[in-house]
């Protein structure tokens, strides 16, 4: 099997489209690596899912870039924090590599910025060759795409890149709309070079596609790990807007389903700064630009991919919630880094969705729900109080009869990991399970 290498980056897209024709036709697979600005808006974290969870990509990174003309450092932060967030919702912490991108962008369209970003994307453009390449997708600013070339040049025949931003409307180019403009030296970079190329226009192409708050409630509300988490980027970006131009996942359906989009072969434009472009029809310098997309299929395609993944989760829920049913007993507790024993006797009991605490004559009941797809697992309790839901989400492991929980309390930060040190507030508990005839 013919194997084709991509690197998608939030900011920058790329790859051969012929190339890309017979992904879906010939169940091939196309390495991939993901460049994202994440925390500029809503859609890169959509796009970057649908990404992840495409059998027809080999993700082979997740790359953060920053936002902006003059970025704060805590912009490159905040999009590293949140890939590596998607990640470990979807379990693949441990396999898709999480490197950080350039703090800033390139100073000028000779001088690239170095960044961990920049150096995978030339080790995997090496792993491959002309007639394996890999493809670079940047949804965001694509400093990192274009510093990687020029710090190694010798990556050209060996990857695609695409971009999203800069318009193209009625064969005639125009200037970008935020990406474009400000990243301009690395456009500069990309287009006056010889690396094959893919463009996605924005905002007429790319903007045509708008997902609907109501539909985002629909497939994702309630249904635990990453699509409660994508809901809850929209619920705390922007909870107001009830209509959202989706324009990166416009990049990543059309990468892998051609069909849902109209491409072309066009000059590359003379980019002489941010709002002049030059035409340039008879350029030799030929590359693709999609010209049309086929919005609601791509939509469709969309949740049909995360209503399966939701199924999936189900079942996995639903068998770590079955081996957690009966009762279970403390082996061992450590509080805030200290070792200490909850009273002698105290047992936790899961029936159904309903676990039970009791200590002498007090029972305290609660609603619990797991969520076993991600790395550590995670469990949540709700509780109603006043009138209001309260839930403390935790992480645990489960081997057999035993049962490791490390939880903080109501609305404090989720643990990262099974332990509990001075000062953390955790509270880890390792409990062994109560066979029928000991009870």
């Amino acid at each position: 099997m013919k194997i084709l290498a991509t690197v998608l980056c939030v900011g920058c897209f790329a790859g051969s489209f012929a190339e890309a024709g017979s992904v879906a036709d010939e169940a091939k697979t196309i390495r991939i690596i993901i460049d994202a600005d994440t925390a500029n808006e809503i859609d890169d974290f959509y796009a970057i899912v649908r990404g992840l969870l495409a059998p027809e990509f080999r993700v082979e990174g997740l790359c953060s870039a920053t936002f902006g003309r003059n970025p704060p450092a805590s912009n490159i932060r905040a999009s590293q924090q949140f890939n590596e967030e998607i990640l470990a919702h979807l379990g693949l912490s441990e396999t898709v590599p999480a490197p950080m991108g350039s703090a800033t962008p390139m100073p000028d369209k000779r001088t690239p910025v170095d960044s961990p970003a920049a150096r995978h994307i030339i080790k995997c453009a090496h792993a491959g060759g002309p007639g394996n390449k890999l493809w670079v997708i940047a949804t965001g600013q694509c400093t990192n795409l274009a510093s990687a070339l020029l710090i190694d040049p010798a990556i050209k025949d060996k990857v695609v890149f695409a971009f999203i931003d800069g318009d193209f409307k009625n064969g005639r180019w125009g200037p970008g709309i935020y990406n474009w403009k400000n990243d301009i030296h690395a456009v500069q970079a990309i287009f006056e070079s010889d690396v094959e190329y893919f463009h996605m226009p924005a905002p007429s192409v790319s903007g045509q596609l708008k997902m609907a708050k109501a539909d985002a409630e629909k497939h994702l509300k309630g249904r635990g790990g990453i699509h409660d988490y994508l809901l809850n980027r929209w619920n705390t970006f922007r909870p107001e807007q009830k209509l959202w131009t989706m324009w990166d996942i416009a990049l990543v359906e059309a990468i892998l389903w051609p069909d849902m989009a109209t491409a072309k072969t066009a000059g590359a434009p003379i980019v002489r700064g941010v709002r002049e472009v030059e035409q340039s029809p008879d350029n030799p310098r030929r590359v693709t630009v999609w010209v049309d997309i086929d919005e609601k299929r791509m939509l469709d395609d969309f949740w049909r991919v995360l209503d399966q993944h939701a199924v999936k989760n189900d079942e996995k829920a639903q068998t770590d919630k079955e081996m957690l049913q009966g009762t279970w007993e403390y082996v061992s507790a450590i509080r805030d880094g200290k070792p200490y024993m909850p009273p002698i006797g105290v047992r936790i009991t899961f029936v159904g969705d309903d676990i039970t605490r009791k200590i002498g004559e007090k029972t305290h009941k609660h609603k619990f729900k797991v969520y076993p797809n991600g790395k550590p697992r995670r469990i949540s309790l709700i509780e109603m109080k006043d009138g209001k839901q309260e839930v403390s989400t935790g992480i645990y492991s489960l081997e057999g009869d035993t049962l490791t929980w490390c939880f903080n309390l109501p609305g404090k930060p989720i643990p990262e990991t099974l332990t509990s040190n001075e000062g953390d507030d955790l509270t880890l508990c390792v409990l062994k399970r109560v066979r029928p005839e000991k009870e």
